[in-house]
Formats: structure tokens, C-alpha cells, sequence
């Protein structure tokens, strides 16, 4: 992992927003990344989802 940084976000709350899930690889890269930089995830949207 680590394809992901965030920026301005320490000591904010922060709406992970993804167009689509397929694996959830990209949304759990963006919860670690808003971490990493000090931010705190209130939640996770996603616009649509793929079935397998």
C-alpha cells in the first residue's frame, strides 16, 4: 500500500468519497492515507457497487 497521500487534513474530520467499489481496495488505501496524515475517517460514501 502507500499510493495514497492526504494533505491538510490533521485534526479534521474527514468524508472518504469513492465513485465506485469493486474490491474496496481504493477506499481502504484513503481511510490509511487519512490516517496516516492525522486525519480522523467519520465515514465512507460510495456512488455505486459492482457485483461479483
Amino acid at each position: 500500500m502507500g499510493t495514497l497521500r492526504a494533505a491538510h487534513v490533521t485534526g479534521r474530520e474527514v468524508v472518504v468519497v469513492d465513485d465506485v467499489v469493486t474490491t474496496g481496495v481504493t477506499m481502504a488505501e484513503a481511510v490509511r492515507a487519512v490516517r496516516a496524515a492525522g486525519g480522523r475517517v467519520m465515514r465512507c460514501v460510495a456512488l455505486a457497487e459492482v457485483e461479483e
